[in-house]
């Protein structure tokens, strides 16, 4: 599981959000009461690592309960991909796990 503060750019505002979980495959996220998304909505995600390293994702809203809201990464660039796949070897220490999710991609 990761935790972090992340930015999730719909339609022309940006919106604070507390990523609660993610992975190659998509993000679960916390979002503020005054969001308003309909599933199948496109967005990007944009998570701060550092002054200079992102990890940036298209993502799709898939469903939502409460506040929390499940996307499926559509779109991740490769240096994205880099900095999200050292973080689930930090995370999981199970490099058989990311194996197992980079496999996933390709079908």
């Amino acid at each position: 599981m990761f935790e972090s503060a992340g930015v999730l750019q719909s339609g022309h505002y940006p919106l604070e959000v507390q990523v609660q979980d993610l992975s190659l495959n998509g993000a679960l996220l916390a979002l503020p009461a005054h969001a308003t998304l309909t599933d199948g909505a496109r967005c990007r995600l944009d998570i701060p690592l550092s002054a200079d390293v992102e990890i940036s994702m298209q993502l799709e809203l898939v469903h939502q309960n409460g506040n929390l809201a499940g996307f499926h990464c559509l779109e991740i660039d490769l240096d994205s991909m880099s900095h999200l796949r050292r973080l689930v070897e930090l995370n999981t220490g199970d490099t058989e796990l990311l194996q197992r999710e980079l496999a996933d991609l390709g079908h």
